[in-house]
């Protein structure tokens, strides 16, 4: 599990125990001094009730550290540089410049290879 700050779970054992604290405050004073602190727990309560769900809704499952080290990918081998203008056949007909695979002018339609 992620830490309990980004799921919601602290929220909700913050604010069942800031509730459920200022509820016995208020009963054994028999006053209600401590009655906005049980709305304000509650409120909290319900945050992370809240926060938890959609944490749970979104976040299914979560890669381990195995399997994020094992995501991470090699870098690619370095090559050595290669000018890919060189390889470029030029068209006889109206010198137009063409990759090495084509077999045809894409303007005239000349024939390039023999």
């Amino acid at each position: 599990m992620n830490n309990l700050s980004q799921n919601g779970l602290l929220q909700i054992f913050v604010g069942l125990g800031v509730s459920i604290t200022s509820f016995f405050l208020n009963a054994s004073m028999n006053s209600s001094k401590f009655t906005l602190l049980i709305f304000f727990g509650g409120a909290v309560f319900f945050y992370g009730v809240i926060k938890y769900a959609l944490f749970k809704s979104f976040y299914k499952e979560l890669p381990t550290k195995k399997e994020e080290q094992k995501s991470v990918q090699e870098p690619p081998h370095k090559t050595t540089s290669h000018n890919p203008t060189e390889d470029l056949l030029v068209c006889q007909n109206c010198a137009t410049k063409h990759y090495p695979n084509a077999n045809f002018c894409q303007v005239c339609g000349a024939k390039l290879k023999n």
